[in-house]
């Protein structure tokens, strides 16, 4: 019901026929005997069909002890008392509200209201006109945003029952409004202004709109996000649209995906001043690439190179690095022809990136930052500095959808959190290179302290692009 908007009653009579698993969806009968398609999510398959497995029932999902019908409505409603008792909820909550829940997901993601209208079976929706199918395109469009919606399900969601409802505004307005006060003016403004639309997101402060549910009579509140660039609950929307304006942009090519990662003996310094050894990191990076890339030995062109600039790790610790998309071939010298790679699985030697990284950057932040050079401590440009290139392969789709997550990921997202008390936070994060889940448990202040760090200041585009993708460049 809460991932797909069921009613009660189209619940407990689901039949195992109108289950889809190739086209993910379920085929629904509702009122008046009208069908409609809704989108499977793909974390609740997987769970449906362990359940079908326990009575292999030919017709219900959901049979009633002696199989001769599925299960009653009553049911369903003794079941869901029960589970809200067993967790501590106390409020009058019955099923239907989680129909409420799944069309408050849908619309606090940004999706259309007429979209949530058509999954809901509604005959209208605040007099808005309505469609009485979804074309095929637009069903595949859905599915994937109700997959995106609902992906934290089978991560740590409440289909293994490892975290609740806790998001990022949770622990903001628990420990945010002291921690504010505490740290007083050694807050950034960009900083301070993260943790109060966090603190405001999805709450009365920022207003809503009012929905009216045809089935129950029953009106609630989707209220309005905050937008803010740091707040994982609101980046849904921006980065659909992102995807939308790009996909005309791509490149027919394959891509090759290129990071840089600043050593630990600097990243103090980074943080002491974002704006501008960020900044100059995403350049510099950039250059070396394009640099590496014009040699003839490699492909004697131009690559087109989008970069994104991250600035943790999982357990919110600082680690300041540049994704970048770097198309396996370039513009040539004249601007006239499109120029392969010399070697179509090999891009660039990453220890030669490395030096050419170290050295240049010290080089270019010495003349135009001398105040700030000096305080870095001498060894930093003789460490070693890492780089890491793979290939990514072909397709425009799968590539932006790939690249969408990297643009919209902020330090934490609120499938990580997994419970909060008086005092402390606890998340979990995957290890780098084992790839294993950890789970840690900080007091809320660190907990802050950390994310903070990773807000980045005022003004500063951490998605950059350069060579071909850039706006100096010529069009072919």
């Amino acid at each position: 019901m809460y991932t797909c908007g069921l009613r009660t009653s189209e619940a407990v009579s689901l039949p195992v026929k109108k289950i889809d698993s190739k086209q993910m969806c379920l085929r629904i009968i509702g009122k008046d005997d009208k069908e409609r398609i809704v989108p499977l999510p793909a974390a609740l398959l997987d769970p449906m069909k362990e359940l079908w497995f326990t009575h292999h029932h030919p017709t219900w999902l959901f049979p009633n002890q002696k199989g001769s019908n599925h299960i009653p409505a009553s049911t369903l409603c003794q079941a869901f008392r029960l589970a809200c008792e067993e967790i501590g909820l106390t409020n009058d909550i019955k099923p239907h509200q989680l129909r409420h829940s799944f069309a408050t997901k849908l619309l606090e993601s940004g999706e259309n209201i007429r979209i949530v209208q058509i999954l809901l079976g509604h005959s209208s929706l605040r007099s808005t006109q309505i469609y009485t199918h979804l074309t095929e395109p637009l069903r595949h469009e859905v599915q994937e945003r109700v997959n995106a919606v609902f992906a934290d399900l089978m991560l740590g969601g409440i289909m293994n029952c490892t975290s609740s409802n806790l998001e990022l505004g949770d622990v903001v307005r628990r420990f945010g409004p002291a921690y504010i006060k505490k740290q007083g003016k050694r807050l950034l403004p960009s900083q301070r202004k993260a943790l109060h639309d966090i603190m405001a997101c999805h709450t009365a402060e920022l207003g809503g709109h009012r929905y009216h549910c045809q089935d129950c009579g029953e009106d609630f509140w989707v209220y309005h996000g905050c937008g803010n660039r740091s707040c994982p609950s609101c980046h849904s929307q921006a980065m659909r649209k992102w995807i939308e304006k790009r996909e005309d942009q791509m490149l027919g090519c394959r891509y090759f995906h290129v990071i840089v990662t600043v050593p630990q003996p600097i990243r103090a310094a980074f943080l002491a001043h974002q704006k501008i050894l960020y900044g100059l990191l995403m350049t510099t990076v950039a250059s070396c690439v394009m640099d590496l890339m014009r040699n003839p030995k490699v492909a004697g062109a131009t690559p087109a190179i989008l970069t994104v600039l991250h600035t943790w790790r999982g357990d919110l610790d600082l680690h300041p690095h540049v994704h970048l998309l770097v198309s396996a071939g370039g513009v040539s010298e004249d601007g006239h022809s499109w120029m392969e790679l010399r070697h179509p699985k090999w891009l660039l030697d990453v220890g030669t990136l490395s030096l050419l990284v170290r050295r240049r950057l010290k080089e270019r932040l010495e003349k135009a930052e001398p105040d700030i050079f000096r305080e870095i401590d001498a060894k930093v440009w003789n460490t070693g500095w890492n780089s890491f290139c793979k290939p990514y392969g072909k397709g425009v789709k799968a590539i932006l959808n790939y690249l969408g997550r990297y643009v919209y990921r902020i330090a934490i997202s609120n499938h990580r959190l997994l419970a909060m008390d008086d005092t402390h936070v606890t998340f979990r994060y995957k290890t780098f290179k084992e790839k294993h889940w950890r789970t840690i448990r900080m007091r809320g202040e660190e907990f802050l302290r950390r994310f903070v760090m990773h807000v980045l200041p005022r003004g500063f585009h951490k998605v950059r692009y350069y060579g071909v993708r850039s706006k100096k460049s010529t069009e072919l």
